[in-house]
């Protein structure tokens, strides 16, 4: 058999670059032995991407080859020996870059069939790296930097490209530093503005970035294209993109003022010429500050010019912003400026700058000079005149122009109120004339002052009115200087005299007192101290002071000689201030004395005025008292009359005094009007006081008050000194004296805290007298008892007061009156009482009187408690009892008292037959006392127990149960040794159950119940055995039945039993954890009727 004959390929290289080239080599197999295979043949067609010109046929192995543009290759006609091979090449070419695989068609021959295709060849066609550039800013100044990036980027995803590199020569006018580094895994090499990257390696579908620094070192245009970019196994690729740069000069300005020179608030203008210095570049935002010097303002305004913003800012800035000038362009504009001040001002521009050169130079500087109009200053030749002394006013005119002489120089100078001149002038003087004219006026015109120099005029002038005279002289003008400012503000005090008061320390003194007479001296000057100031004063006849002194005082020196001289000399007084002495003086005789002091004079400050002051001399008026009786009952009232008497031979004012009664006497609150005007008030309780009153000479005042004696005693009571505006303080009045007698008083009692309900206690009332010296009669008052209490059935009234007491079994008013009780003493009367109802019981007596002492107060609050007994109350702890089985009774005992405790509680308790104390008693006790039951009583007996108020407590006992049957108890009345006896107690019942019936077969089934009340137990005995309580409906349908039936969800139950035969029958159907069981139960004894699970 001849097998086909087979084919393999595969390129002489794995990668070739983009449009290199590859030889493809295919190799024809015979495997056949014996047989040459004939016409082998097979066709390829190239992937896209690899090409093949036309050509051919070529003999080769036999047979003839052929290429056909762009991608086909075939193969016929062969010849290949056996067991032989023959290979067949064919150039390829990569026109397109990436992984190109190639499997040849089927081989076939004419003799041996067709064959398999060839293995896949492949091949990667290499694409050359890409590389882009970048300048880090459009524009950069001419000296200025900025960064210049290169980008190189492999597109081949497969392969990464090696001996990567490229030369980028920069243009004329960019510069870099040389250097040398590693960067993208080769070499960079910048030298002589030559950048050159060499060896660097990029992974597939990588990039790699780098920068270098360049420097613009001309102005112009830079455009910068990189060579093309190589690689060793991706071969050349393109040049970069063109990257482009400006570098910008920066603009130029120039200034000038429109003139040379101005008058001090001219204006003028001031132009700026900006300029673009590059031929090809035009420039924007263009923008300088210009500060004005000094001397020159210009004001806030905004305007736009050489397409920018030119704001003004007063009172110095000029600020030019956003302009922009073609290449080789100029743009010029002004402002308005103003001479401010005088003087040569010298201006230069802030440096220009611009968005592409950033900050150039500042701007040539111009000159402005601003003529200044004259100045004039003026001075007084001393700071202070006397009154009506004169001063010279000097004047000093200035010209402050270093190059101009001012000419017609002029001022007027109007004086403040209070200086004069007299008319005289005109005088020639600093090249003008000076003019006075009466009072006030100064005037100078025509005058020349040279520059850089001052003239001085002077005037002589009169203080006319004391003060403070503040001068400030008119603008000062000139013909080629324009005006000026006013003077600066000369000052010149004209001093006025001292000025003297004086006055008494009080209006009044008395006869023979003393009081002062002080005198103020006063500097009205605000800035000028006085000296040499002094005066004397001459007391008035009665007035006299001893001989003292001298004695230091207002910087000079005060005497005072016997009888009535008083004198001071050399003092200094402050500007503005005041100064005070003091002498004490006597009032000799009697009556109203004017003094006149004479004129105070001083040094510097002339003679002033004189002062006077007036006072009197008097004698205080009298007062006496006296009450209108000489006792008073308590809360009764009297009067109290005062006269006062004036002894003086003129008449008194503001006659007064204070009365502050004595402890127990009281006065109303109240005003009137009495003695000549004055006011008579009266301030509880216990304050009289007379003042404002009038009394003429020689003459008495009479008035009186009504006072109330409010506490028993003795009142003394003596009025405060008498006054008066005159005379001051007098002597105090007589000692008035009144008694007042008390009301008797009460006090009660009850024989004990406590009574029983329905108990008898003993009320004591004890009535004292607290007069020491008298007895009060007629005493009597009225006791109503509390709701719990009533008079005694036996009252057994007593009283040792005298009186009648009235005190009706039953009733709740206790009464007495007629009573006496002597001086200092007291009494008793006692009436028995009964506690009806239970509660705590306060007694208060009303108000005891007399006929003498009046009416007393109510007595104290006496309290008794009237004891309840206490409550019993019994339970059985079940309702039903098993024959024989035990139960628990309890006793509550309750004390119904809201605060006394119960003691000696007590009680006794039968129990009803079939029921007795069990064994063992299991006893409780909560209640103290004594509770001992045995086993087997059938008696409880408790004694001695003690319960808190408003509490209760509880004792318990286990009883069983002897007899079936339903067992009524009830406990006897329970007992109390302070509370008296109560009631028995409720009835407790409880119920025994009397049927049981137990399966004959199988003792563990047990169903007990009450033939009375149907309360059932159904007992199933054993280890998982249960009980199941309930109450049935019990029936009976014969005599001696006693049948129980219950019906329920979870059970069903139903018996018959002969109370007679004491056997039954019973059917329990129990549903537990849901499963449903029935049990039976047949009890034939006849012998037993108690039952229980079997041991």
């Amino acid at each position: 058999m001849i097998g086909a004959p087979s084919i393999s390929k595969a390129f002489d290289a794995a990668t070739i670059p983009l449009n290199g080239t590859s030889v493809l080599t295919f190799t024809v197999n015979n495997a056949n032995t014996t047989t040459t295979l004939t016409g082998v043949n097979f066709t390829d067609t190239l992937p896209s991407g690899l090409t093949v010109p036309t050509a051919g046929p070529t003999a080769v192995c036999g047979g003839m080859l052929s290429t056909t543009a762009p991608n086909l290759i075939s193969f016929t006609g062969g010849s290949i020996n056996p067991s032989s091979n023959c290979q067949i090449t064919v150039t390829v070419t990569g026109a397109t870059a990436g992984v190109k695989n190639n499997t040849t068609g089927a081989v076939g021959s004419a003799n041996g069939g067709t064959g398999a295709p060839s293995n896949t060849a492949t091949i990667t066609v290499v694409a050359p790296p890409s590389i882009s550039k970048a300048f880090g800013a459009a524009n950069i100044p001419l000296g200025g930097t900025t960064s210049l990036t290169f980008t190189i980027t492999n597109p081949n995803s497969t392969v990464g490209l090696t001996g990567v590199g490229f030369t980028d020569t920069l243009p004329a006018g960019l510069t870099t530093p040389s250097t040398s580094g590693s960067q993208c895994g080769g070499t960079l090499t910048v030298s002589s503005n030559v950048i050159t990257l060499s060896g660097a390696s990029i992974a597939a579908s990588g990039t790699c970035t780098f920068s270098v620094t360049v420097t613009g070192a001309t102005a112009g245009v830079k455009n910068n294209t990189t060579g093309a970019v190589t690689s060793t196994n991706g071969g050349t690729g393109a040049t970069s993109n063109t990257a482009t740069v400006s570098v910008a000069s920066a603009p130029t300005v120039t200034k000038s003022f429109g003139v040379s020179s101005v008058l001090v608030g001219g204006t003028t203008s001031l132009s700026f010429t900006v300029s673009n210095p590059n031929a090809s570049l035009g420039l924007t935002g263009i923008s300088f500050t210009d500060t004005l010097p000094a001397g020159i303002t210009v004001a806030t305004s905004s305007t736009s010019t050489c397409g920018g913003t030119l704001t003004t800012t007063a009172p110095s800035t000029i600020a030019f912003s956003g302009g922009t000038l073609a290449a080789s362009g100029t743009c010029s504009f002004s402002v308005t400026v103003t001479g401010a001040s005088a003087g040569v001002w010298n201006n230069t521009t802030g440096a220009v700058s611009s968005n592409e050169s950033g900050a150039g130079a500042v701007s040539n500087t111009a000159t402005l000079t601003v003529i200044g109009a004259p100045s004039i200053s003026k001075a007084f030749d001393a700071a202070t005149i006397p009154l009506n002394g004169t001063s010279v006013l000097t004047f000093t005119v200035n010209n402050a122009n270093t190059t101009t002489t001012l000419t017609g120089v002029n001022f007027t100078d109007t004086l403040p109120s209070g200086l004069t001149v007299p008319t005289a002038g005109p005088t020639a003087v600093c090249g003008g004339m000076l003019s006075t004219t009466a009072p006030n006026l100064i005037s100078f015109t025509g005058g020349s002052i040279n520059q850089s120099s001052n003239c001085q005029i002077t005037v002589t002038v009169t203080g006319t009115t004391a003060g403070v005279k503040n001068n400030t002289t008119g603008a000062v003008g000139s013909a080629n200087g324009g005006t000026g400012a006013v003077s600066n503000t000369a000052t010149i005090t004209v001093v006025a005299p001292p000025s003297i008061a004086k006055a008494f320390g009080g209006a009044n003194v008395p006869l023979n007192g003393t009081t002062s007479l002080t005198f103020t001296l006063t500097n009205p000057n605000s800035t000028v101290a006085l000296t040499g100031v002094a005066f004397t004063d001459t007391l008035p006849s009665g007035l006299t002071v001893p001989t003292a002194g001298p004695t230091s005082v207002c910087g000079g020196t005060l005497t005072t000689t016997s009888p009535n001289i008083i004198t001071f000399s050399g003092g200094t007084i402050a500007a503005s201030g005041t100064c005070t002495m003091s002498v004490t003086v006597t009032g000799a005789t009697q009556g109203l004395k004017n003094n006149v002091t004479g004129a105070v004079t001083s040094t510097n400050g002339g003679t002033g005025n004189t002062a006077s002051a007036s006072i009197s001399v008097a004698s205080p008026p009298t007062i006496t008292k006296a009450f209108g009786a000489a006792t008073i009952p308590m809360g009764a009232t009297t009067s109290l009359t005062f006269t006062i008497t004036n002894s003086n031979t003129f008449d008194m004012t503001g006659v007064g005094f204070t009365d502050t009664l004595p402890a127990g006497l009281t006065v109303a609150s109240g005003t009137s009007t009495t003695c000549g005007g004055g006011t008579l008030t009266s301030t509880a309780p216990s304050t009289i006081t007379l003042a404002g009153g009038s009394i003429g000479a020689g003459t008495s005042c009479t008035f009186s008050v009504t006072v109330t004696g409010v506490t028993a005693g003795v009142k003394n009571n003596t009025t405060g000194a008498v006054t008066s505006t005159e005379s001051g303080p007098g002597a105090v009045s007589n000692t008035a004296t009144v008694t007042v007698l008390a009301a008797p008083t009460i006090a009660k009692q009850f024989s004990a805290p406590t009574v029983p309900l329905n108990g008898t206690a003993t009320l004591t009332f004890t009535i004292s007298n607290p007069n020491g010296t008298a007895a009060l009669a007629g005493v009597a008052f009225t006791d109503n008892l509390p709701a719990g209490l009533r008079v005694a059935s036996s009252p057994n009234t007593s009283t040792s007061c005298g009186g009648a007491v009235t005190a009706t079994a039953g009733t709740s008013t206790i009464s007495f009156s007629g009573g006496t009780v002597g001086a200092g003493g007291n009494c008793t009367i006692t009436v028995d009482v009964t506690g009806i109802t239970p509660g705590v019981n306060n007694n208060t007596t009303g108000a005891i009187t007399s006929s003498n002492g009046g009416t007393g107060t109510t007595s104290n609050t006496a309290t008794i408690t009237v004891v309840a007994p206490p409550v019993i109350m019994k339970a059985f702890s079940s309702p039903t009892i098993l024959l024989n089985g035990t139960a628990t009774l309890s006793f509550t005992i309750s004390n119904p008292n809201l605060t006394v405790a119960l003691t000696g509680v007590g009680f006794t308790d039968a129990l009803p037959a079939g029921l007795q104390v069990a064994n063992p008693p299991n006893a409780t006790n909560t209640c103290g006392g004594a509770f001992t039951p045995a086993a087997g009583d059938t008696t409880l007996t408790y004694t001695g127990g003690s319960i808190a108020p408003n509490s209760s407590c509880t004792i318990s006992v286990v009883v069983t149960a002897t007899a079936a049957g339903i067992k009524n108890n009830i406990t006897s009345a329970v007992t109390s040794a302070n509370g008296g006896t109560g009631l028995p107690s409720n009835t407790a019942t409880i119920s025994t159950f009397d049927v049981c019936l137990q399966d004959d077969n199988d003792p563990g089934l047990i169903l007990q119940y009450n033939s009375t009340s149907g309360d059932y137990l159904f007992t199933r005995c054993g280890k998982k055995g249960f009980t199941v309580l309930g109450q049935g409906n019990i029936s009976s349908p014969m005599f001696c039945q006693r049948n129980l039936a219950d019906s329920r969800p979870d059970r069903l139950i139903t018996t018959t039993y002969d109370s007679c035969a004491k056997t039954g029958s019973a059917s329990v159907r129990i549903t537990r954890n849901g499963i449903t069981t029935t049990y039976t139960i047949n009890d034939h004894r006849t012998d037993d009727n108690s039952c229980g699970c079997p041991l």
